[in-house]
């Protein structure tokens, strides 16, 4: 489906067996929308680690990923599944005149985390000067300064000298919204569609 160029987003997420690209993209989630966030397309995968990846115990934790479980639901290899991204990516960029790629804390973490993964498989990592990059996070940010009606929800944990701080987190900010009850899964389909309904708030 062809959408004009000011129509469409693509709001992604990854989740990894590391904080540093030396690690490896477990579940990738990359959902295609019009300006009124309704869904066109969508691609999502599981990606099975490999023999040489030793996940990070703290990137484990952090996404909540149940190991023996992932490996035993996917055989899709790093290489086949960032392929399969890459042509996604690249049919999408062909069709349409523009695109904006969004995400959450994505220019802080998931676009270089991408791009040395696409390098890693022979893959070229950038995107023509049609493609924009915006990142939510930034904006949260922006807001959690500029307006002071913004929600600024209190982070568990304190600073160093024992009073609160911020968190201005997805989890965060969408509960804080009311659009997320419980923990956040951190899978990276679920993490795409919290960040659309935070884009709709903003």
């Amino acid at each position: 489906m062809k959408v004009p160029m000011s129509q469409i987003c693509i709001f992604y997420d990854l989740e990894t067996t590391d904080k540093n690209p030396i690690g490896q993209i477990i579940n990738l989630s990359f959902i295609v929308t019009d300006t009124d966030f309704n869904i066109i397309e969508e691609i999502n995968r599981e990606i099975r680690i490999g023999r040489l990846q030793l996940p990070s115990a703290g990137a484990i934790l952090a996404n909540r990923t149940d190991v023996i479980r992932h490996q035993e639901s996917t055989n899709l290899t790093e290489r086949d599944g960032l392929f399969e991204l890459w042509k996604f990516l690249n049919d999408q960029i062909d069709r349409n005149r523009g695109i904006t790629i969004v995400g959450f804390n994505n220019l802080g973490f998931d676009q270089n985390f991408l791009r040395t993964s696409f390098i890693r498989n022979g893959l070229n990592p950038y995107y023509p000067k049609k493609v924009t990059e915006g990142d939510l996070f930034v904006l949260t940010q922006y807001l959690s300064i500029t307006d002071p009606s913004f929600p600024r929800p209190v982070s568990p944990k304190l600073k160093r000298d024992g009073s609160e701080k911020i968190s201005l987190s997805l989890e965060s900010m969408t509960k804080a919204f009311g659009l997320l009850d419980g923990p956040q899964t951190h899978h990276s389909r679920d993490d795409v569609l919290l960040t659309i309904e935070l884009a709709k708030v903003y």
